[in-house]
């Protein structure tokens, strides 16, 4: 079974790749290790190294073409194998869901930070402390 080479994300920011040039011409034999093409970046022209042993099938992408990471670029197997393209991933991701907003407890309101700011004023000055205890006698 023939396998499909992928784009990379080679760098944090890439979400397309420029393809520079190819290394290897379909039908040619490929082994691990061996560089398949040059990938231009946004920030800089790197080498997409093989994994896998066998005979490059197809190339899916052209040179010049920009590829989403994610999209295949080759397929590599046996010699003689038949290889379809395979569909792309989609170029625009399912929205990220709308996070809910956290209840804000009565401890976070204004007004109770007011009151606890109320509170320590009397107990740091001793005579609002006579005037206004904390608890009130039952």
């Amino acid at each position: 079974m023939a396998q499909i080479i992928d784009m990379p994300k080679l760098s944090d920011t890439m979400t397309v790749g420029t393809l520079v040039k190819w290394l290897k011409s379909e039908g040619s034999p490929v082994k691990s290790g061996d560089m398949l093409a040059e990938v231009e970046t946004d920030k800089a022209t790197m080498e997409l190294e093989s994994f896998f042993d066998g005979v490059l099938l197809k190339q899916f992408a052209a040179v010049g073409a920009q590829v989403p990471v994610g999209a295949p670029l080759c397929a590599i197997g046996a010699p003689g194998e038949k290889v379809e393209a395979p569909a792309a991933p989609p170029t625009n991701p399912a929205p990220a869901p709308e996070r809910r907003r956290r209840r804000r407890c009565h401890r976070m309101s204004p007004r109770g930070s007011r009151l606890r700011l109320l509170r320590q004023r009397r107990l740091r000055n001793p005579q609002t402390r006579k005037r206004y205890p904390m608890n009130p006698p039952s």
